[in-house]
């Protein structure tokens, strides 16, 4: 079944997180392994992210392998450290029609 991780990065702005996120894929030329999904909002004068991975090993993977400098540069307010909520996931759907803006935007 799939991992879910919530994160929230105090401070976090939606800016730093596409900075931050450029910089990773150019660096090693795609997205974290098992990583399915992603959704990314300003809340809260923060960030929250949520993640849809393929395994719980997965989803630690990634945050043991994120580097200091880039959880100060989202989560400012906490010292860079996320408040991380996680569960498996039990019963999923995903619609056919789930399309995202960018997708649309290609494709018109």
């Amino acid at each position: 079944m799939e991992y879910i991780t919530v994160a929230d990065w105090p401070g976090g702005t939606l800016p730093a997180f596409e900075e931050q996120h450029a910089e990773e894929v150019a660096g090693r030329g795609e997205d974290h392994d098992g990583l399915l999904a992603r959704y990314v909002g300003e809340v809260n004068q923060g960030l929250r992210i949520v993640a849809v991975w393929a395994s719980q090993t997965d989803a630690e993977s990634f945050f043991a392998s994120l580097p200091e400098a880039a959880s100060r540069r989202l989560a400012p307010e906490s010292g860079g450290i996320p408040s991380v909520t996680a569960l498996t996931s039990l019963n999923s759907y995903v619609s056919r029609r789930l399309i995202t803006p960018q997708v649309a935007d290609h494709e018109a």
